[in-house]
């Protein structure tokens, strides 16, 4: 029996995977840097205004830290959970910011420091509270931001939070560049650019968990947004997805070492008593990765394969 051709397909494999080893290559295999679905199996956590309070969900990596705002919506500073209907978590619990009285943020930050290139940061999000009369498009805007370890940006999101019969760019996306001067609403994408109207309602109804899906794919000088609506079909029947064109980042990071979120708040001096100038959003399934490049394994896969090629040819 001649056994040749066998051990000339063990050895393609063997060099295949002496090509994957030897580049430092795991296909398939990230690292994930932060992780939490607030989901809490010890019970739930008493939250007060501490973020690290939040700490402790189950599977987590990664910590909160910074304070949690006072407001005077019904879940201030509490977990909220919901059934969302056959959603991609079936039944939920999530982070819910309800109408702060005061703005400022809290911080996601990551188990180690890891490089842009190749990162992903992905997130369930909605917004909450969003309707107002004020007339003032952008109160209610909050911001999503990629950080170093020296307080450098990268990747600045924001978030048009207002909604009704206003003018302008509301419930939508939007990045911030250069070093905070410019604010692009319009983001171009493969189709077009994005529409206005993205965020309605996803964060309106505690029975509902269709939050948008939001993931920033970070390259070397850029990154794209990745954006799915889960709308329910008595809103939408289609979800709106897009896929951005690569965005430039803010200021000069090469690497991500937390992600800040921030929450606007306040009373509309003009009437006290008037909640229109709060806001709120309903947050879930943090993730932060380091994804291993593509293209490197394209590169060792086609190193192997032209190996065993050219071994093959000088035994013929």
């Amino acid at each position: 029996m001649n056994t040749v051709p066998h051990v000339k397909k063990l050895s393609f494999y063997v060099l295949v995977v002496a090509a994957f080893v030897g580049a430092g290559i795991q296909p398939a295999t990230s690292q994930v840097v932060f992780n939490t679905g607030f989901e809490y199996s010890g019970g739930e956590p008493t939250i007060g205004f501490d973020a690290a309070n939040l700490n402790g969900a189950d599977g987590q990596i990664g910590t909160f830290s910074g304070t949690l705002p006072f407001g005077n919506g019904d879940h201030s500073t509490d977990l909220m959970g919901f059934e969302d209907n056959g959603g991609p978590n079936n039944f939920s619990r999530l982070l819910e910011v309800d109408r702060p009285l005061e703005s400022g943020f809290f911080t996601a930050e990551l188990s180690q420091t890891i490089p842009l290139e190749g990162a992903r940061v992905s997130f369930e999000v909605g917004t909450r509270r969003s309707a107002g009369t004020t007339g003032i498009e952008h109160v209610k805007d909050y911001d999503i931001i990629g950080l170093d370890g020296a307080g450098n940006e990268s990747f600045h999101v924001r978030v048009s939070a207002h909604s009704g019969d206003l003018t302008g760019e509301v419930q939508r996306l939007g990045v911030l560049s250069n070093s905070g001067a410019t604010l692009e609403w319009d983001l171009p994408t493969l189709v077009g650019d994005d529409a206005d109207g993205d965020l309605d309602n996803t964060g309106g109804s505690h029975n509902r968990g269709f939050n948008a899906a939001v993931n920033l794919i970070l390259g070397a000088n850029g990154f794209q947004i990745d954006f799915e609506n889960f709308f329910t079909s008595n809103r939408n029947p289609t979800p709106n997805a897009y896929l951005t064109d690569v965005l430039p980042y803010n200021e000069s990071a090469t690497e991500l070492a937390e992600v800040r979120f921030t929450f606007a708040g306040g009373i509309d001096p003009s009437d006290p008593s008037s909640t229109s100038f709060q806001s709120g959003y309903a947050l879930d399934n943090i993730k932060v990765e380091l994804i291993p490049e593509p293209s490197s394994a394209a590169l060792a896969l086609f190193a192997a394969v032209a190996l065993y090629a050219k071994t093959r040819r000088r035994s013929v």
